[in-house]
């Protein structure tokens, strides 16, 4: 019986994620580090989604979040099995493996930022979700429209990047052809070609901080497998800036390293609902669903120990 973590990416935030984070506890480190950079007042300046969703903020945001959350439960679960987090979660996830510290997980991500802000400097750029279409369908509406595939979602559900322009054309296409298409408020054409700018200078990032073997298996987005390389994974977390998120063989990574039950260490339920329509012999829940992470840790040994 085995656990596998799963942290959430931009988008998912919200004023009233994860209130019990406010209580003291062992996640009380982690908010320091991540206030000192956001501010004192971080949780107030949610309501304000101009701050709360600009790229610098989000990105440490979800980051520290995160990490925050599975360092309130962590000392009171086996370890996990295998972990993946989602874009920029996939700092969050290496962080709760023990690759890296708290501080470096933080400053990754804030140079993480700026390096795409850079990249996409004066490039009006997003990303949208489509459902509802085949693999080969997008694969036909990328090509018309120049967009990208950004995210493998499953067999009928991705997101796609480009210029917003394109991407606009491109959601008029796909409702045409009976799908929905939602944009995502995420301010750049993320894991598409439009970042391979940044990298390079990612990666030399990511030379300047130690990487250690990780605790427990991490699934990569770049490719979806699990890696415990420290130089595989500073490959794998640089280059998915720049190229597609294969969550769906993610997901199947999870799965197939035979653990019982899923839990999201972060704001929203959007990866452990992915997970239980994928996967609904396996249950998944978000932290963000407990009024306590009590209820979090009794729900987890439940299904660790029936």
């Amino acid at each position: 019986m085995s656990l596998g973590l799963l942290f959430p990416g931009q988008g998912t935030q919200h004023p009233q994620m994860l209130p019990w984070l406010e209580d003291p506890g062992p996640h009380a480190p982690v908010l320091k580090h991540m206030s000192a950079r956001l501010g004192a007042d971080w949780r107030q300046r949610l309501s304000d989604p101009t701050w709360a969703f600009q790229n610098s903020v989000a990105q440490v945001l979800l980051t520290g979040v995160g990490l925050a959350a599975w360092s309130a439960i962590r000392d009171q679960l086996p370890s996990p099995r295998v972990a993946a987090g989602y874009s920029v979660g996939e700092l969050a996830a290496f962080g709760a493996a023990g690759v890296f510290p708290v501080e470096h997980a933080l400053a990754l991500a804030a140079e993480r930022a700026t390096l795409m802000d850079e990249a996409m400097k004066n490039q009006q750029t997003g990303l949208i979700a489509i459902h509802g279409l085949s693999e080969h369908q997008i694969d036909a509406l990328c090509t018309r429209h120049g967009v990208f595939l950004a995210i493998d979602l499953h067999a009928s559900a991705c997101v796609i990047g480009g210029a917003l322009s394109a991407l606009s054309s491109a959601g008029s296409d796909a409702r045409r052809l009976g799908a929905t298409s939602t944009p995502l408020n995420v301010p750049l054409a993320s894991h598409t070609p439009w970042l391979a700018p940044a990298v390079a200078a990612l990666r030399a990032e990511l030379e300047q901080h130690p990487f250690a073997p990780p605790a427990f298996a991490l699934a990569c987005n770049i490719h979806g497998h699990t890696e415990h390389r420290p130089d595989g994974l500073r490959t794998a977390l640089a280059g998915q800036i720049a190229q597609p998120v294969q969550w769906r063989t993610c997901m199947a990574s999870l799965q197939e390293q035979g653990i019982t039950c899923v839990l999201e260490a972060g704001p929203g339920t959007t990866l452990s609902a992915l997970w239980n329509a994928q996967y609904p012999d396996i249950p998944a829940r978000s932290l963000d669903e407990f009024q306590h992470p009590s209820g979090a840790v009794a729900w987890v040994r439940r299904h660790l120990n029936p």
